[in-house]
Order: structure tokens, then sequence, then C-alpha cells
């Protein structure tokens, strides 16, 4: 057996073991299949599409161009909403669209909703929970067919 510096000793199939477990889990990562192209290479490909160098996009969103290079490299992943409906204005499109690209979702997989429904959705979120509460219950009971009156 080989002798520690502390004295102690450790059977030779062990060394360099800690190194072995250390890199394991960027190695599993590695191995794990990922379903959409991620938030950069989205956001690259929809500006490919449209045309549209960095340097136009970090012009017309009001974001650095090296700002825009590092979210397309992978190397800044942190984009706060504000940036990324920065970002999706200068492109033209929805934020929803970047994220369902980074996703890897088709557009036709997403729901879409009509400008009403944002206004409603938007209306819950900001509501407590016992108020959505009361509102799920108040729309299941304008959502029955209405009560035919007297034999009709």
């Amino acid at each position: 057996m080989a002798r520690h510096a502390r004295g102690g000793s450790r059977p030779p199939e062990t060394k360099g073991t800690t190194t072995r477990i250390a890199n394991a889990p960027r190695a599993a990562r590695g191995r794990i299949p990922k379903r959409g192209l991620g938030l950069g290479a989205a956001l690259r490909r929809i500006r490919e599409l449209h045309g549209i160098g960095q340097e136009v996009l970090a012009e017309k969103s009001g974001l650095s161009q090296g700002y825009l290079s590092q979210i397309e490299s992978g190397s800044w992943t942190a984009v706060t909403e504000e940036a990324l409906g920065r970002i999706a204005n200068a492109l033209g499109v929805e934020p929803w669209v970047i994220l369902a690209q980074a996703a890897g979702l088709k557009l036709d997989q997403v729901e879409r909703f009509s400008d009403d429904e944002r206004v409603w959705l938007d209306a819950y979120r900001a509501l407590d929970p016992e108020q959505r509460e009361t509102i799920l219950k108040v729309a299941t009971v304008m959502r029955r067919p209405p009560r035919k009156k007297g034999g009709e």
C-alpha cells in the first residue's frame, strides 16, 4: 500500500479518485440530451433568420453588443425579463417565441393568448390565493349551461 503524506495509507487503486469524482457531474451533464437549442442559440438563430447582425440588434435593443455576444455564446445565462423583452422587441417577435425556440418547442405547440386573455391572466396573477379561489369558483358557475325555466 502507498503511504499518505500524513502517515496513513490508501490502496493504489484509489489514487486519482478525487479528481474523477469531482469531474463526474461535469461528464454526466455532457451525456444528458438537450431538447432545445438553449437561449443563446435560439437568440442567434432568430436574429440570423431576421437578417440582423449583433451590432444592429444592440443598437435597436439598447443593450451592448458584448452582452448580446455573451448571451448567444452561452457564457451569460442570467438574462432578465426586461432584457429579453428589449431583445424580442428589437427583433419584432414576442419574448415567448425566443423562449419556445430555446426550449425546443415548435411555435404551433405553444398556446397563444389573445390580448383579452392576457389582460385576464395578468389580473389573475396579481390576486392573492384567496381571491384567485373566489374568481375560479365564479368562473366555474358561469361556465355551466343555463338552467331551463319551467319545463321548456
